[in-house]
């Protein structure tokens, strides 16, 4: 790239790059306010490292924004039947890494909202996997850990907390705090 170089009065430099011409393949839409976050869901991989199930486990993705909602949609844009509403702001959405053993959450999403509440969703079907786990204070980002058994989370109260990813059947995940800064 070229760049092109002027000076102001109070010798400022001023850094011009020109824009090539070029437009997104798919633009959406569908946020009514700022979008925060986006995330591509992995497929079950095999031993291997091959898909166990291809026409069923298309990735999806995941954009969350200001207005509260995460919107599902495929890899080739269009919308699915569902969303994963929230009652207020969400800042961060997160998929399950792609992992190579059977794991009971493939797929699965969280999201950190300004409630507080840690959600993990099964985007395929739009339900909570576990009741929301509650946080203290506005969460600025969520993770899985890389085998996909925890959440991180990091909030406005300067905490990251690791969350354990229930097992089906179990209720609350338990919470335990990683790292205070200071």
């Amino acid at each position: 790239v070229q760049y092109a170089y002027a000076l102001e009065r109070n010798d400022t430099q001023i850094t011009f790059e020109p824009a090539l011409p070029n437009a997104p393949s798919i633009s959406r839409d569908w946020h009514r306010q700022q979008v925060t976050g986006i995330a591509v869901t992995a497929p079950r991989l095999d031993k291997e490292g091959k898909v166990i199930q291809p026409e069923r486990d298309l990735p999806l993705v995941v954009s969350v924004g200001a207005d509260g909602a995460a919107v599902v949609w495929d890899a080739k844009g269009k919308m699915t039947a569902h969303n994963l509403p929230h009652p207020v702001p969400v800042r961060s959405v997160a998929a399950v890494p792609p992992l190579k053993e059977d794991h009971a959450h493939y797929g699965a999403l969280v999201t950190g909202a300004d409630d507080g509440k840690v959600r993990l969703w099964e985007p395929r079907t739009g339900k909570l996997l576990c009741p929301p786990l509650a946080s203290s204070g506005l969460l600025l980002d969520a993770v899985f850990t890389p085998d996909g058994k925890a959440v991180l989370t990091a909030g406005e109260d300067r905490q990251v907390r690791r969350w354990a990813v229930p097992q089906p059947g179990e209720g609350n995940a338990e919470r335990g705090r990683l790292a205070t800064t200071a």
